[in-house]
């Protein structure tokens, strides 16, 4: 059986293992990226293909909305993206018209 796989996007340490650790024990296989140039790494180098990306926006190197506007000229996988601050502009910004069914929702560190 499949086991779905989640890249996790996150500058946060604790942040990443702690979602790891939650979404390994729900069934799910994990691979993690620090910022935005390691997950475009991790995900052009993977041979299976994340069935799902939870991105970070305010990470160093490549910043989350970057990372995802040069993902989606290749890829058109689903992306939650996690941020403590109220970005909802910068976050509408990055999902092409026909696909912005978004929900909005508080993450807290």
């Amino acid at each position: 059986m499949h086991r779905p796989l989640i890249l996790i996007v996150d500058d946060e340490s604790k942040i990443r293992r702690l979602l790891a650790q939650n979404l390994e024990l729900e069934g799910f296989d994990v691979q993690t990226a620090s910022d935005g140039a390691q997950a475009l790494e991790v995900y052009n180098k993977s041979v299976e293909k994340p069935d799902l990306i939870l991105l970070d926006l305010m990470m160093p190197e490549i910043d989350g909305m970057s990372m995802l506007k040069r993902l989606r000229k290749s890829s058109d996988v689903p992306v939650i993206i996690l941020s403590a601050k109220d970005e909802r502009p910068m976050v509408i910004e990055g999902f092409p018209r026909r696909s912005r069914r978004l929900r909005l929702e508080a993450f807290l560190h």
